[in-house]
């Protein structure tokens, strides 16, 4: 802890206007296409077992999750996080998997076969080279109707037009009221595609 009488703590500092409606705003991104460098979060890699059915035991063949913090990249520079989204090894039925789909569209071959520390290693090895595709993302905003014990989760608004206007303004607000039960949920951005950087 600094002394109050340290030099540091005589010095004068201007923060400008306060607008706490502002600063603590949800500000998200407008739904559409966005470039973006593949980052991995602050909650990292998962390995796991696949469930038996929609909520059973985890039982089924193990899979590895990639958490990643997608960053927008424009002209050359980064600008801000865009979404964030998991990235598995689950097989999906077209073949292939979610995590394989993203970085072969980034330009990078993950290995199809081999153990999970084989994939782990090649992933860190790709996103150490910052890769770049092109997300697509929507708002949604989800409610659990049900119990913590129990969830019945509705989604209740999908995509930035479903969600009402400020007062005033052209910009839609992320937070809306669930007409059943009267909470105010806030928007979520779901990565529901990528593509290639053209």
């Amino acid at each position: 802890m600094a002394d109050i009488n340290d030099l540091l703590l005589t010095q004068e500092i201007d923060v400008g206007e306060v607008n706490p409606e502002a600063f603590f705003s949800i500000n998200l991104p407008d739904d559409g296409p966005h470039t973006v460098i593949l980052r991995l979060s602050s909650k990292g890699f998962i390995a796991d077992r696949q469930r038996d059915g929609k909520r059973g035991a985890r039982i089924g063949p193990a899979y590895l999750g990639v958490n990643t913090q997608l960053v927008g990249w424009e002209d050359g520079q980064e600008a801000g996080t865009i979404a964030f989204d998991m990235l598995t090894t689950v097989p999906m039925q077209s073949g292939g998997s979610r995590l394989h789909a993203v970085f072969a569209l980034a330009g990078f071959d993950i290995p199809t076969k081999g153990t999970l520390a084989d994939i782990k290693t090649a992933v860190e090895a790709a996103l150490a080279q910052n890769p770049v595709v092109v997300a697509h993302t929507r708002w949604e905003a989800q409610i659990n109707r049900g119990s913590q014990d129990s969830p019945d989760y509705k989604t209740i608004a999908k995509g930035q037009a479903a969600f009402p206007k400020y007062e005033g303004s052209e910009k839609h607000n992320p937070e809306i009221t669930d007409p059943q039960t009267g909470q105010t949920v806030n928007a979520q951005v779901r990565v529901y595609k990528y593509t290639r950087v053209e």
